[in-house]
């Protein structure tokens, strides 16, 4: 618990990202219940995602559907997150290729 009380007393200074994303990413490696498992990985995934570390949003978001079973209200949500996620990824990769996004080209 002591890890989630350092993490929010960070400020949202662009200096801390590295180390907020550290310990939201700690705060989920403890042999927790299920429950509150869940709570750890919906914080962050939220996380990540707001600080635009998408990679780690990502991987936060496949262990909440593992754990879920991929039912219910909080599946919803993560599955919105994941479609948000990769069109990221998706505009990123086409900013480094120049894909224009035409019907005659694709990726090579």
């Amino acid at each position: 618990m002591s890890i989630e009380l350092e993490r929010r007393a960070l400020s949202d200074k662009p200096e801390n990202n590295k180390r907020n994303l550290e310990l939201s990413a700690y705060f989920t490696i403890p042999k927790l219940e299920t429950a509150h498992r869940q709570i750890a990985l919906i914080s962050g995934m939220k996380t990540a995602y707001n600080k635009k570390n998408y990679l780690l949003a990502n991987h936060f978001a496949s262990k909440i559907l593992t754990n879920s079973g991929g039912n219910g209200k909080i599946a919803e949500q993560v599955c919105a997150i994941l479609l948000m996620i990769k069109s990221c990824f998706t505009q990123y990769i086409r900013k480094l290729t120049g894909y224009i996004g035409s019907k005659n080209q694709s990726f090579r």
